[in-house]
Protein backbone atom coordinates (compact mmCIF):
# COMPACT_ATOMS: atom_id res chain seq x y z
CA UNK A 1 0.00 0.00 0.00
CA UNK A 2 3.23 2.69 1.19
CA UNK A 3 4.94 1.46 -2.23
CA UNK A 4 1.45 2.50 -4.55
CA UNK A 5 1.55 6.04 -2.70
CA UNK A 6 5.26 6.28 -2.91
CA UNK A 7 4.93 5.61 -6.59
CA UNK A 8 1.94 7.93 -7.51
CA UNK A 9 3.53 10.99 -5.85
CA UNK A 10 7.01 10.31 -7.60
CA UNK A 11 4.80 10.24 -10.75
CA UNK A 12 3.43 13.90 -9.85
CA UNK A 13 6.34 14.99 -8.73
CA UNK A 14 8.32 14.23 -11.91
CA UNK A 15 5.10 15.35 -14.27
CA UNK A 16 4.69 18.76 -12.40
CA UNK A 17 7.79 19.70 -10.84
CA UNK A 18 9.59 21.49 -12.88
CA UNK A 19 6.69 23.79 -13.84
CA UNK A 20 6.49 24.58 -10.48
CA UNK A 21 10.03 25.63 -9.86
CA UNK A 22 10.11 28.14 -13.12
CA UNK A 23 7.28 30.27 -11.76
CA UNK A 24 8.73 30.29 -8.14
CA UNK A 25 11.81 31.55 -9.95
CA UNK A 26 9.95 33.92 -12.07
CA UNK A 27 7.81 34.97 -8.94
CA UNK A 28 11.08 35.54 -6.81
CA UNK A 29 12.81 37.73 -9.55
CA UNK A 30 9.70 39.78 -10.20
CA UNK A 31 9.55 40.70 -6.48
CA UNK A 32 13.50 41.75 -6.23
CA UNK A 33 12.87 44.05 -8.84
CA UNK A 34 9.61 45.91 -7.31
CA UNK A 35 11.89 46.24 -3.98
CA UNK A 36 14.63 48.36 -5.90
CA UNK A 37 12.21 50.48 -7.57
CA UNK A 38 10.45 51.22 -4.58
CA UNK A 39 13.98 51.40 -2.96
CA UNK A 40 15.40 54.16 -5.27
CA UNK A 41 12.24 56.09 -5.45
CA UNK A 42 11.95 56.57 -1.69
CA UNK A 43 15.31 57.68 -1.92
CA UNK A 44 14.62 59.95 -4.47
CA UNK A 45 12.02 61.83 -2.09
CA UNK A 46 9.30 64.04 -3.93
CA UNK A 47 7.89 63.43 -8.02
CA UNK A 48 9.70 66.30 -9.03
CA UNK A 49 13.17 64.87 -7.88
CA UNK A 50 12.39 61.55 -9.43
CA UNK A 51 11.66 63.53 -12.83
CA UNK A 52 15.06 65.53 -12.78
CA UNK A 53 16.73 62.35 -12.03
CA UNK A 54 15.38 60.99 -15.10
CA UNK A 55 15.77 63.51 -17.27
CA UNK A 56 19.81 64.46 -16.04
CA UNK A 57 20.11 60.25 -16.87
CA UNK A 58 18.79 60.59 -20.29
CA UNK A 59 20.88 63.71 -21.10
CA UNK A 60 24.50 63.08 -22.74
CA UNK A 61 26.53 65.40 -20.81
CA UNK A 62 29.95 65.72 -22.84
CA UNK A 63 31.25 69.14 -21.89
CA UNK A 64 31.88 69.82 -18.19
CA UNK A 65 31.29 73.84 -18.53
CA UNK A 66 26.89 73.01 -19.56
CA UNK A 67 26.82 70.60 -16.74
CA UNK A 68 23.71 71.66 -14.76
CA UNK A 69 23.86 73.05 -11.57
CA UNK A 70 23.19 71.13 -8.29
CA UNK A 71 19.94 71.89 -7.04
CA UNK A 72 19.40 74.50 -4.36
CA UNK A 73 23.37 75.94 -5.80
CA UNK A 74 23.24 79.32 -7.36
CA UNK A 75 25.90 80.91 -9.33
CA UNK A 76 28.49 83.82 -7.76
CA UNK A 77 27.86 87.01 -9.96
CA UNK A 78 30.62 88.62 -8.02
CA UNK A 79 33.89 87.14 -6.75
CA UNK A 80 34.65 87.36 -3.19
CA UNK A 81 38.10 89.03 -4.26
CA UNK A 82 35.68 91.71 -5.56
CA UNK A 83 33.35 91.56 -2.99
CA UNK A 84 36.14 92.49 -0.36
CA UNK A 85 38.19 95.23 -1.77
CA UNK A 86 34.53 97.07 -2.82
CA UNK A 87 33.68 96.59 0.91
CA UNK A 88 33.84 99.82 2.83
CA UNK A 89 33.68 99.46 6.42
CA UNK A 90 31.95 101.53 8.91
CA UNK A 91 33.22 104.30 10.64
CA UNK A 92 35.23 103.09 14.01
CA UNK A 93 32.76 105.40 16.10
CA UNK A 94 29.46 103.85 14.60
CA UNK A 95 31.08 100.17 15.39
CA UNK A 96 32.33 100.86 19.06
CA UNK A 97 29.81 103.39 20.27
CA UNK A 98 26.41 103.99 19.18
CA UNK A 99 24.94 107.58 17.81
CA UNK A 100 24.51 109.25 21.11
CA UNK A 101 20.84 110.11 22.31
CA UNK A 102 19.91 114.24 23.02
CA UNK A 103 19.24 113.33 26.80
CA UNK A 104 22.17 110.88 26.98
CA UNK A 105 24.10 111.80 30.15
CA UNK A 106 27.44 113.49 30.03
CA UNK A 107 29.83 111.86 32.80
CA UNK A 108 32.92 113.48 30.78
CA UNK A 109 34.17 117.36 30.46
CA UNK A 110 33.88 118.93 27.19
CA UNK A 111 37.54 119.92 25.38
CA UNK A 112 36.07 123.55 25.69
CA UNK A 113 35.70 123.14 29.66
CA UNK A 114 39.50 123.17 30.49
CA UNK A 115 40.33 126.24 28.03
CA UNK A 116 37.58 128.00 30.23
CA UNK A 117 39.56 127.16 33.60
CA UNK A 118 42.40 130.35 34.64
CA UNK A 119 44.02 127.44 36.76
CA UNK A 120 43.64 123.70 36.53
CA UNK A 121 44.57 121.35 39.57
CA UNK A 122 46.43 118.45 38.64
CA UNK A 123 43.73 115.72 38.39
CA UNK A 124 42.52 112.12 37.08
CA UNK A 125 40.75 113.82 33.97
CA UNK A 126 42.78 116.28 33.70
CA UNK A 127 45.41 114.33 32.52
CA UNK A 128 43.37 112.29 30.47
CA UNK A 129 42.48 115.64 28.62
CA UNK A 130 46.19 116.14 28.66
CA UNK A 131 46.89 112.82 27.13
CA UNK A 132 44.37 113.00 24.29
CA UNK A 133 45.62 116.66 23.09
CA UNK A 134 49.18 114.91 23.20
CA UNK A 135 47.59 112.12 21.06
CA UNK A 136 45.96 114.30 18.67
CA UNK A 137 49.44 116.69 18.92
CA UNK A 138 50.94 116.71 15.34
CA UNK A 139 54.75 118.28 15.22
CA UNK A 140 55.87 119.95 12.56
CA UNK A 141 59.36 118.74 10.69
CA UNK A 142 61.87 120.65 11.79
CA UNK A 143 65.85 120.85 10.17
CA UNK A 144 68.31 119.33 11.82
CA UNK A 145 70.35 122.02 14.13
CA UNK A 146 73.69 121.82 15.09
CA UNK A 147 74.12 121.57 18.88
CA UNK A 148 77.15 122.26 20.75
CA UNK A 149 78.61 119.54 22.87
CA UNK A 150 78.43 120.69 26.39
CA UNK A 151 80.90 118.41 28.17
CA UNK A 152 78.87 117.30 31.71
CA UNK A 153 81.16 117.81 35.16
CA UNK A 154 80.11 114.81 36.87
CA UNK A 155 81.56 116.77 40.19
CA UNK A 156 78.64 119.60 39.16
CA UNK A 157 75.79 117.08 38.50
CA UNK A 158 76.52 115.48 42.05
CA UNK A 159 76.25 119.00 43.62
CA UNK A 160 73.11 120.22 42.12
CA UNK A 161 71.26 116.89 43.00
CA UNK A 162 72.67 117.17 47.02
CA UNK A 163 71.41 121.03 46.73
CA UNK A 164 67.67 119.58 46.13
CA UNK A 165 67.86 119.82 42.35
CA UNK A 166 65.73 121.79 40.32
CA UNK A 167 63.18 124.56 42.04
CA UNK A 168 59.36 123.23 41.21
CA UNK A 169 57.63 125.67 43.01
CA UNK A 170 56.63 127.17 39.82
CA UNK A 171 54.42 124.11 38.50
CA UNK A 172 50.67 124.12 38.99
CA UNK A 173 49.35 121.80 41.59
CA UNK A 174 53.06 121.00 42.81
CA UNK A 175 52.51 120.49 46.79
CA UNK A 176 55.02 122.69 48.95
CA UNK A 177 57.47 120.33 50.38
CA UNK A 178 56.55 119.10 54.21
CA UNK A 179 59.17 118.63 57.10
CA UNK A 180 58.11 114.94 56.46
CA UNK A 181 58.83 114.27 53.26
CA UNK A 182 62.04 115.94 52.95
CA UNK A 183 64.54 113.60 52.96
CA UNK A 184 68.36 113.67 52.86
CA UNK A 185 70.62 111.88 51.02
CA UNK A 186 74.18 111.13 51.87
CA UNK A 187 76.86 109.13 52.20
CA UNK A 188 79.35 108.96 55.06
CA UNK A 189 81.88 106.85 52.66
CA UNK A 190 82.59 107.14 49.32
CA UNK A 191 80.75 103.78 47.93
CA UNK A 192 78.61 103.38 50.03
CA UNK A 193 74.87 104.45 50.01
CA UNK A 194 72.25 105.67 52.90
CA UNK A 195 69.53 106.91 53.37
CA UNK A 196 68.79 108.66 56.53
CA UNK A 197 65.35 109.05 57.31
CA UNK A 198 63.62 111.79 59.77
CA UNK A 199 63.51 111.15 63.17
CA UNK A 200 59.74 110.66 64.42
CA UNK A 201 58.72 108.60 61.49
CA UNK A 202 57.80 104.78 61.53
CA UNK A 203 57.03 103.33 57.99
CA UNK A 204 54.65 101.29 59.31
CA UNK A 205 52.39 104.34 60.34
CA UNK A 206 49.21 105.06 58.24
CA UNK A 207 50.55 108.74 56.96
CA UNK A 208 53.29 106.83 55.74
CA UNK A 209 51.45 104.47 53.47
CA UNK A 210 50.31 104.99 50.23
CA UNK A 211 46.51 105.69 49.67
CA UNK A 212 44.91 103.95 46.58
CA UNK A 213 43.24 106.16 44.20
CA UNK A 214 39.33 106.21 44.09
CA UNK A 215 37.45 106.49 41.16
CA UNK A 216 37.75 109.13 39.18
CA UNK A 217 34.95 112.06 39.12
CA UNK A 218 33.69 114.57 37.02
CA UNK A 219 33.05 117.16 40.20
CA UNK A 220 36.34 117.47 40.63
CA UNK A 221 38.50 120.29 42.05
CA UNK A 222 38.21 121.61 38.18
CA UNK A 223 34.66 121.65 38.25
CA UNK A 224 34.44 123.56 41.40
CA UNK A 225 37.08 125.79 40.16
CA UNK A 226 35.49 126.63 37.15
CA UNK A 227 31.59 127.20 39.27
CA UNK A 228 33.27 129.51 41.61
CA UNK A 229 34.82 132.03 38.92
CA UNK A 230 31.26 132.13 37.10
CA UNK A 231 29.56 133.05 39.93
CA UNK A 232 28.31 129.99 41.57
CA UNK A 233 29.29 129.75 45.10
CA UNK A 234 28.99 127.21 47.43
CA UNK A 235 28.86 127.57 51.30
CA UNK A 236 29.56 131.34 51.66
CA UNK A 237 28.26 132.53 55.12
CA UNK A 238 28.26 136.13 53.93
CA UNK A 239 25.81 135.73 51.13
CA UNK A 240 22.47 134.14 53.00
CA UNK A 241 18.96 134.70 51.48
CA UNK A 242 16.83 137.33 52.62
CA UNK A 243 14.21 134.45 54.34
CA UNK A 244 16.55 132.67 56.01
CA UNK A 245 15.24 132.93 59.47
CA UNK A 246 11.38 131.65 57.68
CA UNK A 247 12.95 128.75 56.81
CA UNK A 248 14.55 127.45 59.82
CA UNK A 249 11.22 128.34 61.48
CA UNK A 250 9.18 126.19 58.79
CA UNK A 251 11.74 123.39 59.24
CA UNK A 252 11.19 123.03 62.79
CA UNK A 253 8.06 122.74 63.01
CA UNK A 254 6.95 119.28 64.21
CA UNK A 255 5.07 116.37 62.42
CA UNK A 256 3.01 113.74 63.86
CA UNK A 257 4.47 111.15 62.07
CA UNK A 258 7.72 112.20 63.63
CA UNK A 259 6.75 112.46 67.63
CA UNK A 260 7.80 110.35 70.21
CA UNK A 261 4.59 107.73 70.35
CA UNK A 262 4.51 107.41 66.53
CA UNK A 263 8.70 106.88 65.89
CA UNK A 264 9.58 105.39 69.16
CA UNK A 265 12.89 103.81 70.11
CA UNK A 266 12.74 100.38 68.55
CA UNK A 267 11.82 102.34 65.23
CA UNK A 268 15.14 104.00 65.38
CA UNK A 269 16.93 100.95 66.12
CA UNK A 270 15.51 99.13 63.52
CA UNK A 271 16.39 102.17 61.61
CA UNK A 272 20.46 101.89 62.62
CA UNK A 273 20.27 97.95 61.59
CA UNK A 274 19.30 99.03 57.96
CA UNK A 275 22.31 101.46 57.96
CA UNK A 276 24.78 98.97 58.98
CA UNK A 277 23.86 96.52 56.31
CA UNK A 278 23.66 99.30 53.73
CA UNK A 279 26.92 99.73 51.99
CA UNK A 280 26.51 101.11 48.59
CA UNK A 281 24.80 103.98 47.23
CA UNK A 282 21.94 101.24 45.69
CA UNK A 283 21.09 99.53 48.58
CA UNK A 284 21.39 103.31 50.81
CA UNK A 285 18.80 104.23 47.90
CA UNK A 286 16.50 101.00 48.01
CA UNK A 287 16.49 100.72 52.18
CA UNK A 288 17.61 104.10 54.00
CA UNK A 289 16.05 106.78 51.57
CA UNK A 290 12.84 106.10 51.42
CA UNK A 291 12.77 105.90 55.21
CA UNK A 292 14.16 109.65 55.44
CA UNK A 293 11.58 110.36 52.92
CA UNK A 294 8.35 108.76 54.19
CA UNK A 295 5.55 108.27 51.81
CA UNK A 296 5.35 109.81 48.41
CA UNK A 297 3.39 112.71 48.20
CA UNK A 298 4.71 114.61 45.24
CA UNK A 299 5.79 113.75 41.68
CA UNK A 300 9.61 112.14 41.53
CA UNK A 301 12.51 111.15 39.38
CA UNK A 302 14.77 109.31 40.35
CA UNK A 303 18.52 109.12 38.41
CA UNK A 304 17.39 110.83 35.37
CA UNK A 305 19.85 112.89 32.93
CA UNK A 306 18.43 116.61 32.67
CA UNK A 307 19.67 116.54 29.07
CA UNK A 308 17.11 118.67 27.96
CA UNK A 309 18.17 122.05 30.32
CA UNK A 310 20.46 125.12 28.70
CA UNK A 311 23.66 125.36 30.03
CA UNK A 312 24.13 126.91 33.52
CA UNK A 313 26.90 128.94 31.90
CA UNK A 314 25.45 130.90 29.10
CA UNK A 315 28.38 132.78 28.72
CA UNK A 316 30.87 129.47 27.88
CA UNK A 317 30.85 127.62 24.44
CA UNK A 318 28.36 124.68 23.85
CA UNK A 319 31.89 122.92 23.75
CA UNK A 320 32.29 124.33 27.14
CA UNK A 321 29.35 123.75 29.24
CA UNK A 322 29.63 121.34 32.49
CA UNK A 323 28.20 117.50 32.72
CA UNK A 324 24.65 116.92 32.45
CA UNK A 325 22.90 117.11 35.92
CA UNK A 326 21.72 113.59 36.96
CA UNK A 327 20.53 113.77 40.60
CA UNK A 328 19.92 110.82 42.56
CA UNK A 329 16.67 111.82 43.68
CA UNK A 330 14.40 115.11 42.74
CA UNK A 331 10.73 116.70 43.44
CA UNK A 332 8.59 118.84 40.99
CA UNK A 333 5.15 118.90 39.18
CA UNK A 334 3.62 116.39 36.77
CA UNK A 335 3.08 117.41 33.46
CA UNK A 336 -1.13 118.58 32.86
CA UNK A 337 -3.03 121.17 31.23
CA UNK A 338 -2.03 123.55 33.95
CA UNK A 339 1.35 123.82 33.24
CA UNK A 340 1.03 123.86 29.28
CA UNK A 341 1.42 127.45 28.16
CA UNK A 342 4.48 127.59 31.13
CA UNK A 343 6.23 124.56 29.82
CA UNK A 344 5.91 126.16 25.88
CA UNK A 345 7.55 129.30 27.20
CA UNK A 346 10.10 128.29 29.47
CA UNK A 347 10.81 125.15 28.06
CA UNK A 348 14.69 124.56 28.34
CA UNK A 349 14.62 126.40 31.95
CA UNK A 350 11.96 124.13 33.51
CA UNK A 351 11.40 121.13 31.50
CA UNK A 352 14.98 118.52 32.48
CA UNK A 353 13.90 116.47 30.29
CA UNK A 354 11.44 115.09 27.20
CA UNK A 355 10.12 112.19 28.11
CA UNK A 356 6.46 113.33 28.57
CA UNK A 357 6.76 111.65 32.15
CA UNK A 358 9.25 113.58 33.52
CA UNK A 359 8.06 115.93 35.85
CA UNK A 360 8.90 119.60 35.31
CA UNK A 361 10.05 122.39 37.77
CA UNK A 362 11.50 120.62 40.46
CA UNK A 363 13.20 122.84 43.07
CA UNK A 364 14.27 119.62 45.24
CA UNK A 365 17.14 117.17 44.96
CA UNK A 366 18.48 115.01 47.10
CA UNK A 367 22.31 113.05 46.43
CA UNK A 368 22.96 110.17 48.36
CA UNK A 369 26.25 108.28 48.90
CA UNK A 370 27.43 105.01 50.30
CA UNK A 371 29.69 104.09 52.72
CA UNK A 372 33.02 104.60 50.73
CA UNK A 373 31.25 108.22 48.50
CA UNK A 374 32.89 111.52 49.32
CA UNK A 375 31.22 114.19 50.90
CA UNK A 376 32.75 116.75 48.84
CA UNK A 377 31.49 115.50 45.54
CA UNK A 378 27.70 115.15 47.10
CA UNK A 379 28.23 118.79 47.43
CA UNK A 380 29.64 119.79 44.68
CA UNK A 381 26.33 118.13 43.08
CA UNK A 382 24.16 119.46 44.92
CA UNK A 383 25.10 123.06 44.01
CA UNK A 384 25.36 122.38 40.61
CA UNK A 385 21.87 120.91 40.84
CA UNK A 386 20.50 123.53 43.25
CA UNK A 387 21.88 126.08 40.85
CA UNK A 388 19.62 124.74 38.05
CA UNK A 389 16.50 124.41 40.50
CA UNK A 390 16.49 127.80 41.26
CA UNK A 391 17.15 129.46 37.92
CA UNK A 392 13.91 127.72 36.54
CA UNK A 393 12.39 128.98 39.77
CA UNK A 394 13.28 132.37 38.94
CA UNK A 395 12.64 132.33 35.38
CA UNK A 396 9.37 131.43 36.05
CA UNK A 397 8.90 134.34 39.03
CA UNK A 398 9.65 136.80 36.25
CA UNK A 399 8.13 135.52 33.39
CA UNK A 400 5.80 138.09 31.16
CA UNK A 401 7.41 140.69 34.52
CA UNK A 402 10.61 143.13 34.15
CA UNK A 403 13.41 140.91 35.76
CA UNK A 404 13.97 141.15 39.49
CA UNK A 405 15.88 139.45 42.32
CA UNK A 406 13.89 139.25 45.45
CA UNK A 407 17.20 137.50 47.15
CA UNK A 408 15.12 134.74 48.71
CA UNK A 409 15.66 131.21 48.65
CA UNK A 410 13.21 128.45 46.94
CA UNK A 411 15.19 125.82 45.86
CA UNK A 412 16.38 123.00 48.63
CA UNK A 413 19.05 120.32 48.59
CA UNK A 414 20.01 117.57 51.17
CA UNK A 415 22.77 115.05 50.96
CA UNK A 416 22.87 111.80 53.16
CA UNK A 417 26.22 109.88 53.55
CA UNK A 418 26.89 107.80 56.25
CA UNK A 419 24.13 108.35 58.30
CA UNK A 420 24.81 112.19 58.23
CA UNK A 421 22.17 114.34 56.80
CA UNK A 422 22.47 118.00 55.22
CA UNK A 423 20.10 120.47 53.57
CA UNK A 424 20.68 123.50 51.99
CA UNK A 425 19.23 126.38 50.44
CA UNK A 426 19.75 127.84 47.29
CA UNK A 427 18.78 131.43 45.49
CA UNK A 428 19.93 134.12 42.95
CA UNK A 429 21.23 137.24 43.30
CA UNK A 430 21.50 139.85 40.45
CA UNK A 431 24.83 140.28 38.43
CA UNK A 432 27.43 142.95 39.13
CA UNK A 433 26.96 144.55 35.95
CA UNK A 434 25.15 144.32 32.78
CA UNK A 435 26.21 141.17 30.53
CA UNK A 436 26.82 139.34 33.61
CA UNK A 437 25.99 135.90 35.03
CA UNK A 438 23.39 136.57 37.93
CA UNK A 439 25.38 135.10 41.46
CA UNK A 440 24.22 131.71 42.46
CA UNK A 441 24.32 131.09 46.31
CA UNK A 442 23.97 128.16 48.32
CA UNK A 443 23.53 128.27 52.44
CA UNK A 444 23.53 125.48 54.99
CA UNK A 445 20.37 125.32 56.83
CA UNK A 446 20.57 121.94 58.74
CA UNK A 447 23.08 119.27 59.66
CA UNK A 448 22.40 116.37 61.79
CA UNK A 449 23.26 112.84 62.38
CA UNK A 450 20.65 110.43 61.85
CA UNK A 451 22.96 107.28 63.66
CA UNK A 452 23.32 109.66 67.07
CA UNK A 453 20.25 110.00 69.48
CA UNK A 454 16.52 109.31 68.39
CA UNK A 455 16.08 113.25 68.59
CA UNK A 456 18.69 114.21 66.39
CA UNK A 457 17.02 111.69 63.62
CA UNK A 458 13.95 113.08 64.53
CA UNK A 459 15.13 116.93 63.79
CA UNK A 460 16.79 116.20 60.69
CA UNK A 461 14.12 113.94 59.25
CA UNK A 462 11.41 116.76 60.18
CA UNK A 463 13.68 119.30 58.40
CA UNK A 464 14.05 117.04 55.50
CA UNK A 465 10.04 116.74 54.95
CA UNK A 466 8.87 120.18 56.07
CA UNK A 467 12.04 121.07 52.70
CA UNK A 468 9.53 119.08 50.72
CA UNK A 469 6.49 120.97 51.54
CA UNK A 470 8.14 124.06 51.76
CA UNK A 471 9.19 123.55 48.24
CA UNK A 472 5.84 122.23 46.40
CA UNK A 473 3.52 125.40 47.93
CA UNK A 474 6.64 127.72 46.48
CA UNK A 475 6.11 125.55 42.85
CA UNK A 476 2.13 125.93 43.05
CA UNK A 477 2.66 129.86 44.39
CA UNK A 478 4.57 131.00 41.21
CA UNK A 479 2.58 128.57 38.64
CA UNK A 480 -0.62 130.13 39.74
CA UNK A 481 0.84 133.48 39.31
CA UNK A 482 2.54 133.22 35.72
CA UNK A 483 -0.73 131.51 35.14
CA UNK A 484 -3.00 134.60 35.98
CA UNK A 485 -0.21 137.03 34.33
CA UNK A 486 -0.67 134.82 31.09
CA UNK A 487 -4.74 134.49 31.82
CA UNK A 488 -4.75 131.06 30.69
CA UNK A 489 -7.60 129.54 32.02
CA UNK A 490 -6.35 127.48 35.32
CA UNK A 491 -8.03 124.91 37.06
CA UNK A 492 -7.83 124.10 40.59
CA UNK A 493 -4.67 122.72 41.84
CA UNK A 494 -5.03 119.04 42.92
CA UNK A 495 -5.46 118.82 46.65
CA UNK A 496 -2.38 118.10 48.86
CA UNK A 497 -2.02 114.59 50.39
CA UNK A 498 -1.82 114.37 54.41
CA UNK A 499 1.42 115.99 55.66
CA UNK A 500 3.22 112.83 57.14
Amino acid sequence: MYEIAANKFELFYLSTGPALLDRWQRFRLSSLETWNTATDLAMLGSPKKRERKAFEEKQLITDESTRPLPPKRRKLTTEPSDIANNYISPPLEERCCPPSKPNQSTKYHLPGFWDAISSISLTRRALQEFDRRNSIYIPQATEPTEVDEVEFVVGDIKRFARLGGPDLSDIQGYPEPSACSEVTMRSSRPGTNRVSKPSGTNPNTESSKTKKSGKSSAYDNNFQRLLTERYVDPLLRANRPANLEQLKSRMNAPRISLSPSSFTDEDHESFLDELERSKGEPEVMRDIFIKIRGPARYPSATDRPCGNWAPLLSQLSKEADLVTAQPDYCEGNAQDARSMHIRRDLDTYIVPSLHSDVLFLPNFFVEVKGEEGSLAVARRQTCYDGALGARGIHHLQNHSLPIAFDNNAYTFTSVFQSGRLDIYAHHITQPEGPGLEPHYHMTSILTRSLDAMVESFREGVTAFRNAQDMAHEYREHFIQGANRRLGATVPNPPKLKDKA
